[in-house]
């Protein structure tokens, strides 16, 4: 039986409960609904994505209330949380650059189109696209982590993860980094 909230969108049983989210603030990147956060369209996304809230294990129980705060934290700060995760992305965005380049040959213009250099976030919207937003029930003052799956061009094998509480970056890295319930829990007990 999904559960029962008005806080809540519809959300159905899959070994977590699943639904749909639009962050408008994710509008405009690249639209990546497609499996392992593939490219599903050529145009621009409107900001919707999935959205799952994990129970960790423990069966077919509804979302906690740290899950529904963090839910209802994220809809009241949306701009908030996705500048704060995108400048992060920006930031980390020539590690990244750098160490997709290292497979390729110096100088391979098709490898430099895929990750070119770029001086500013909203570049970012061209090279990567959100696919899910994960809702974890580990919480920190009575608030769970929020995790963010990005697909992105420089890594289409392993994708973007980030991490997030309230409006703080936990962790960046690959897109399971966006529903790792064992950092999450460790940032909780720090």
């Amino acid at each position: 039986m999904a559960p029962q909230s008005t806080d809540l969108p519809p959300l159905t049983w899959n070994d977590c409960w699943e639904g749909e989210i639009v962050l408008a603030s994710w509008a405009g990147f690249q639209t990546r609904r497609g499996p392992y956060a593939a490219i599903s369209s050529p145009g621009q996304s409107d900001g919707s994505a999935r959205l799952i809230f994990d129970t960790d294990g423990a069966g077919n129980v509804p979302p906690t209330a740290a899950q529904i705060q963090a839910y209802r934290w994220l809809l009241d700060h949306e701009d908030e949380v996705s500048a704060v995760v995108l400048d992060t992305i920006f930031t980390e965005y020539p590690r990244f650059r750098s160490e997709y380049l290292d497979a390729f040959e110096e100088g391979d213009e098709e490898a430099e189109a895929t990750a070119p250099a770029i001086t500013q976030p909203t570049q970012l919207r061209a090279l990567m696209g959100l696919n899910a937003v994960f809702i974890l029930p580990m919480c920190r003052d009575g608030v769970g982590y929020v995790g963010f799956e990005f697909g992105c061009d420089w890594e289409p094998e392993h994708g973007l993860g980030v991490l997030t509480h309230m409006n703080r970056v936990v962790e960046i890295g690959q897109a399971d980094v966006a529903f790792n319930s064992n950092r999450a829990e460790d940032d909780a007990d720090e």
